[in-house]
């Protein structure tokens, strides 16, 4: 009976250790997560941040993004402390443009603090790169289709 249980007991053993020999292999380790590219014209990771001139003032924007044949500077408004003149955008439609900061900061602004806003426009125009050519619409204000009451 002794030699039977030991007999037993080893086979556990040897059984053991092969089952364990055997086993599944470990998962390898899950890669990792792929990175994805940077969209055009946004900063990368190591791209330095533009920061105030040593006289206080603002950088030049013309340091930092793309100039077209007016002099006017256009892109993504990627940074805190400097804008393009032209801001990149998705009008009406999915079209890729460009508005003006002027435009988009203006539109509908009070002109005193007694004014009521009303005047705020649907949309102001998309532009190409050139600020001068016209591709679509970019929507800010109340549509006119706009039934809440």
């Amino acid at each position: 009976m002794k030699k039977t249980l030991m007999l037993v007991c080893a086979l556990f053993i040897v059984l053991g250790a092969a089952l364990t020999a055997y086993a599944a292999p470990e998962p390898p380790e899950a890669p990792s997560p792929p990175v994805s590219p940077k969209p055009d014209g946004m900063p990368a990771a190591d791209e330095p941040v533009p920061e105030a001139e040593p006289d206080g003032s603002s950088p030049d924007p013309a340091d930092y993004f793309e100039v077209n044949e007016q002099g006017q500077t256009y892109g993504f408004d990627k940074y805190d402390n400097v804008t393009p003149d032209l801001i990149a955008a998705i009008g009406l439609n999915g079209v890729h443009g460009y508005v003006y900061q002027t435009e988009l900061l203006s539109a509908g602004a009070k002109r005193s603090p007694d004014d009521a806003v009303t005047d705020v426009p649907a949309s102001i125009p998309l532009y190409a790169s050139d600020g001068v050519t016209v591709l679509s619409q970019f929507p800010i204000g109340p549509r006119s289709d706009d039934v809440r009451g």
